[in-house]
């Protein structure tokens, strides 16, 4: 009886991988290669453990956090059972120009001060590898997010989700004499004090 029930077939250990990619290999899709160390049944019956590469194809939109399922991707059968299932996480990096949240996309955007007082049109990269024109109000404060509907994550299932500009001040590293006159002359001239309520 305990022969019979050794014999018979048994399907294969489901195997479990993560991936890192950066958000715009997430928006756009990518392909990774993945090794995987995993069990193999050899001629004399005894399992070993060998290291094999998968190319796995991750889908446009693909989201941190989201599972993916290769059915018969992992290890083999006994016995004539099926493969087992490798079920792969996506990560998305952080570090990069994007960061992104769910489905929504944050950009932190520079502005020198004077563009932050008059406003500006800004020239921005997209997810997509793109670029395009954003009017900035005038007077934009640092930290203020000016969001862009729809340009995040698209969504099967609903609305895609947002991108959100980030603004940042930030002054000329190395300014000119004239720069430097000019700079002076407005701060005679201003009355603005931004430390008025400390």
């Amino acid at each position: 009886m305990g022969a019979s029930r050794a014999r018979q077939p048994e399907a294969g250990e489901d195997l479990n991988a993560e991936v890192q990619i950066t958000p715009e290999q997430a928006f756009n899709g990518t392909t990774v290669s993945l090794s995987l160390r995993e069990p193999e049944a050899g001629a004399d019956g005894r399992v070993r453990h060998v290291t094999k590469t998968l190319e796995v194809k991750v889908p446009a939109g693909t989201i941190s956090g989201q599972r993916m399922r290769l059915a018969g991707k992992g290890g083999p059968g006994y016995n004539g059972g099926p493969n087992g299932n490798l079920y792969i996480t996506i990560n998305i990096s952080e570090g990069g120009r994007f960061r992104v949240d769910g489905r929504d996309v944050y950009l932190t955007v520079p502005l020198a001060s004077y563009e932050a007082v008059l406003g500006t049109e800004a020239v921005i990269p997209t997810l997509s590898g793109g670029k395009i024109s954003v009017k900035v109000p005038a007077g934009a404060k640092a930290g203020q997010k000016i969001r862009i509907a729809g340009k995040g994550f698209p969504n099967k299932k609903g609305a895609a989700g947002d991108m959100y500009l980030v603004i940042s001040i930030v002054v000329p590293p190395a300014p000119t004499e004239e720069e430097k006159e000019l700079y002076k002359r407005l701060s005679e001239v201003s009355t603005f004090n931004p430390r008025e309520n400390l």
